[in-house]
C-alpha cells in the first residue's frame, strides 16, 4: 500500500500518454550486516513492481540510472554514499509474459562519532584504569579494590551498550569482540593482582623461593624490567625483644622475636621486658648470636619474597599492556582499513 494513491489522481494528456504523480511515504525494512559497526555500509533495496498486470499491460522503464537525491533530507545517522536505479524483467512459471520492476539501490554509511563518544572512548578509558591498578605498590590493598571496581563498572558499561549494539545473527560485530577481550583482560588483572598480594605477604618462615624462581625472576626479569631490589634492613633496625623474668629461668630465649624498626616508628616496651644488647649475660652470648643470625636469614627471606612479588607484578603489567596494545591496534586496524568500496550495489 502507498499512502497518497487514493487521494490523487492520474493525468491523460491528448497523445495518450498518462503521468501519476503522488506523494508517499514508503518505509522498507533492510538486512544489514553489524560486522563493523559502528563503522559500517548498508545497501538497501527498493523494489518496485506489480504483482497483477505482466509487461504486457504495464512496462516500468528507469529514466535515470542513478537516483535523485537533490531533495534529499540529511538524516542525522546515515549518509547516502552512492545510488543505482536497475530494471529486471523476471518470468514466472504460470505466465509467459514477464514482470518488469524498477529495483533502487542504496548505499548507506553510518556516521560514527556518536558512537564513538559515547561507546569506544569510554572502552579506552576502562583500559587506562585497569591499568593505572598495576602502578599501585604490591602491598596496597587498594590494588586489588582498584581492579574489581573496574571489573562492576566494564560489567555495567557493557549493559548499557548493549541496548546500543544492533541485533543481527548475520555477523559478529567486532566491536562486541573488542569489548569482551577487554572485560577478559580486566578479569585477568584481578586474577595478578591477587597472586601479586599472596606473595608479597608469604610467610617466610614455611616457604623458600625456588631456586629456578629466584633465577628466572631475581636475576633475570629483575634486570630486564628494572625492577630496583628492596633495600635490605640494617642490624640496627632489628632489635630482639626478650623477657628478662624467662631469663633468670633458663627459658628466655624461647620468647625472643625480631621486630624491624623503621625510622619514625615508635615501640613500647611493656612491663617485665627489655632489649637484650650483646655482651649483657655472657652466659647466653651464643645462643643470642644464633637468634640474631635466625633474624637476619628470615629477614633475608621476607625481603626476597617482596622483591619477588615486585618483579612479578611488573611482569604482570607487561603483559596486561602488550595485549591491551594488540587488543586496540588489531581492533583500530581492521576498522581502519574498512571503507566500504567493496560492497556492490547490485
Amino acid at each position: 500500500n502507498m499512502p497518497g494513491m487514493r487521494d490523487y489522481r492520474a493525468s491523460i494528456s491528448s497523445t495518450g500518454n498518462v503521468m501519476y504523480n503522488f506523494p508517499t511515504i514508503l518505509t522498507i525494512t533492510c538486512r544489514i550486516t553489524v560486522t563493523y559497526f559502528p563503522f559500517d555500509h548498508q545497501v538497501c533495496k527498493l523494489k518496485l513492481g506489480s504483482w497483477i498486470y505482466s509487461g504486457k499491460y504495464i512496462d516500468l522503464e528507469n529514466l535515470w540510472e542513478k537516483v535523485d537525491v537533490s531533495n534529499f533530507l540529511t538524516h542525522n545517522e546515515w549518509d547516502v554514499v552512492d545510488t543505482l536505479a536497475k530494471k529486471n524483467n523476471i518470468f514466472y512459471i504460470c505466465c509467459p509474459d514477464p514482470y518488469p520492476d524498477i529495483t533502487f539501490h542504496i548505499h548507506l554509511k553510518r556516521k560514527p562519532i556518536f558512537y564513538t563518544i559515547t561507546i569506544i572512548f569510554p572502552g579506552f578509558l576502562i583500559n587506562i584504569l585497569t591499568f593505572m591498578g598495576f602502578v599501585l605498590p604490591p602491598f596496597s590493598e587498594e590494588k586489588i579494590t582498584l581492579h574489581i571496581t573496574v571489573l562492576l563498572s566494564t560489567t555495567v558499561f557493557l549493559l548499557l551498550v548493549q541496548d546500543k549494539l544492533p541485533s543481527s545473527s548475520e555477523g559478529f560485530p567486532f566491536l562486541a569482540a573488542y569489548f569482551a577481550v577487554s572485560m577478559g583482560l580486566v578479569c585477568i588483572s584481578c586474577v595478578f593482582s591477587a597472586i601479586v598480594m599472596y606473595l608479597y605477604y608469604r610467610i617466610p618462615e614455611e616457604h623458600h623461593i625456588p631456586w629456578l624462581v629466584r633465577y628466572i625472576f631475581l636475576d633475570k626479569l629483575r634486570e630486564i624490567l628494572c625492577v630496583k631490589g628492596e633495600k635490605a634492613l640494617n642490624d640496627e633496625s632489628v632489635v630482639q625483644i626478650t623477657d628478662i623474668r624467662s631469663v633468670k629461668t633458663g627459658e628466655s630465649l624461647s620468647q625472643t622475636k625480631c621486630v624491624e624498626i623503621h625510622s619514625g616508628s615508635e615501640y613500647r616496651i611493656e612491663p617485665g621486658h627489655s632489649l637484650s644488647m650483646e655482651g649483657e649475660i655472657p652466659e647466653y652470648a651464643e645462643d643470642s648470636n644464633h637468634r640474631h643470625q635466625s633474624c637476619g636469614n628470615e629477614r633475608h627471606i621476607t625481603n626476597e619474597w617482596k622483591l619477588f612479588s615486585n618483579v612479578l607484578d611488573r611482569f604482570f603489567m607487561s603483559v596486561y599492556l602488550c595485549l591491551t596494545i594488540a587488543n586496540n591496534v588489531v581492533f583500530f586496524s581492521i576498522i581502519n582499513n574498512y571503507d566500504g568500496k567493496d560492497i556492490p550495489l547490485q
